[in-house]
């Protein structure tokens, strides 16, 4: 499989997989042709949407996942939990011992980084960021382009772009 990146999120997803395949970084001089098979290991959600676009998206499933509504560049890393009836966009990314709820609508290109919960019935736009250890309580809605800063626990709906942190959460 071609893994594209070159951070650290690819050498890790590399090693969950048996450390055999080939690494690609994200610019054009990464060897392989517009249209190539690939998974694309890049946390930044909006620079993972733009190099998406260049590739066929294959997904890996390191952790437990019961929801089959999933697009296509899914990445769940072990420890990781996806409960069910869920909708996941295309190019979701699910960190270390992270988990999403029972009913929750994901979007395209939403990073949770490592111990970020999604409690149950929580929606999220395209291309937003869960820090590390992040809450996000049961029922939530929250826009495109939100940046959730780690630790912060939300616990109203976040309805304008911005980062948001804090216990509970405010926008900075």
């Amino acid at each position: 499989m071609n893994i594209i990146g070159e951070g650290g999120f690819a050498r890790e997803v590399n090693e969950y997989m048996g450390g055999l395949n080939q690494l690609h970084l994200t610019e054009d001089r990464n060897g392989l042709k517009y249209g190539s098979w690939a998974l694309v290991c890049i946390g930044d959600p909006k620079h993972r949407e733009r190099i998406s676009a260049k590739y066929i998206l294959q997904s890996y499933y390191g952790g437990y996942c019961k929801s089959y509504d999933i697009g296509d560049g899914f990445i769940a890393c072990p420890g990781s939990v996806v409960t069910v009836n869920c909708s996941i966009g295309k190019g979701f990314i699910l960190n270390l011992n992270a988990t999403v709820g029972h009913d929750c609508v994901i979007g395209d290109f939403v990073t949770v980084s490592p111990g970020a919960n999604i409690s149950g019935n929580v929606t999220i736009g395209d291309r937003c960021y869960i820090g590390t250890g992040a809450a996000i309580i049961e029922g939530i809605k929250i826009c495109d382009d939100v940046t959730i800063g780690a630790g912060a626990v939300v616990v109203k709906d976040i309805t304008e772009v911005g980062t948001y942190v804090g216990v509970p959460t405010r926008k900075i």
